[in-house]
Formats: C-alpha cells, structure tokens, sequence
C-alpha cells in the first residue's frame, strides 16, 4: 500500500498514510493546508482512505483539533543510561540476520497491532534494520522473550512477549546503545508502557503529535 506525500483538492492539501491498512485497517492523515473548512477536508480524506480499504482514519499536523478526540498523543521519555538497573545475566541481545528478519518482523507486527498509532514493519523495512544491525531479539536460553530497534541513543520499538518482562527486556537493549541518555517516543494511550517508564524513572518531555479520531 503507497503513501500519498501531497494529496491535494479542492478543500486543501494533506499528506495520507496508508501503509497501516493490510495490517491494521488503520489510515492517517497528517493536514497541510485547509483552503475552505477543516471538516470538509478530513471528509475527502477519510472518504479516499476507506475507498483503499481503511477501517479508521486518524488525523493530524497543522489544524485546529479541538473538536475531535484525541487517538494518540506521543510523549517524549529519556534517562541516564546508567540510572536503569541491570539487566538479567541470563538475557542475551541478538541482533536480526537477513535470515532471521522474517521471524523478527512477524513477532514485531504482531506486538504492535494493540499499541496506538505504531507502525508495523514490512519486508523490505526488516531486511534494512538487520543491515543496519538495529533490529534485535532478546533471547533466555532458546525462548525469545522480548524485541527492539535502536538507533544511536534512541529506542525506536520495544516489546515483550513475556508478561512481567518488560522492564528487563527494555534493560537488556539498553546494554547495546553506546550512548549517556536513551530516548523514545511513547503514546500516553499505551498505559501499560507509560506506567513502566514511570518506574523505571524515564522523564516526561514535550508532546511531539497528536493524532484525532473522527467525530461521531
């Protein structure tokens, strides 16, 4: 499924993301420009979105918001990479080979199909991060107990597919980054990730989106 960069009409100019819809059924629409009314403009998004097969449509970028309900809201989180505690002796990193990319993008896609607005991964995408070495499993003994992308200081993507284990997964990665602060990005929605960077110390930092839902 393409993304559209420039959808323009006559009611103003967006950019539509539509990669979310084999997966998730999820399409969103980031606004640009509102030549007339912001309600008409979504109207003709969200009516292009649903014709390429979206079940929801989320929006956001340069408009008043105000009215509609608020999806998702991605909330900057940091802390000193020597302020997390140990991870697990008994945990192991393993970076995702050409050959393990498609374990790896099926378990993340998975994970990531309750989380607000996160992007999936697609083949092309995991063949890349396991060239760049910032994809990862985490592994105990044989069993696969949780994932990761880094990329310099930042976690882009964590999961655990071991309830309770999301503290040590997170801990486990932070062991490869080479780095004095780890940042991420986090939904307020995820409450179940909120509340872990909460205890684990993680700063709250400025809002850096926030996408709507349509009025019903």
């Amino acid at each position: 499924m393409r993304d559209i960069p420039i959808f323009t009409s006559e009611f103003g100019v967006a950019s539509l993301t539509l990669r979310e819809i084999p997966l998730r059924g999820e399409a969103y629409v980031f606004v640009r420009g509102v030549f007339r009314t912001l309600p008409e403009l979504l109207a003709h998004c969200a009516q292009f979105c649903r014709a390429a097969g979206a079940n929801r449509v989320y929006f956001g970028g340069e408009a008043d918001f105000s009215a509609y309900p608020r999806y998702a809201q991605l909330i900057r989180r940091s802390i000193a990479r020597k302020n997390l505690p140990p991870a697990p002796k008994a945990l192991r990193v393993q970076a995702v080979t050409q050959d393990t990319a498609p374990l790896w993008e099926q378990l993340y896609n998975r994970s990531m199909l309750a989380v607000p607005a996160a992007q999936s991964c697609t083949p092309v995408e995991t063949q890349s991060l396991a060239a760049a070495q910032e994809a990862f499993f985490v592994r105990e003994n044989d069993e696969i107990v949780g994932l990761g992308r880094v990329r310099g200081n930042q976690l882009l993507a964590l999961a655990s597919l071991r309830k309770g284990s999301g503290a040590q997964v997170l801990c486990a990665l932070a062991r490869q980054m080479a780095c004095e602060e780890i940042t991420l990005l986090c939904a307020a929605e995820n409450e179940r990730a909120m509340h872990l960077y909460d205890r684990l110390g993680f700063s709250r930092g400025e809002s850096t989106a926030c996408w709507y839902g349509e009025i019903s």
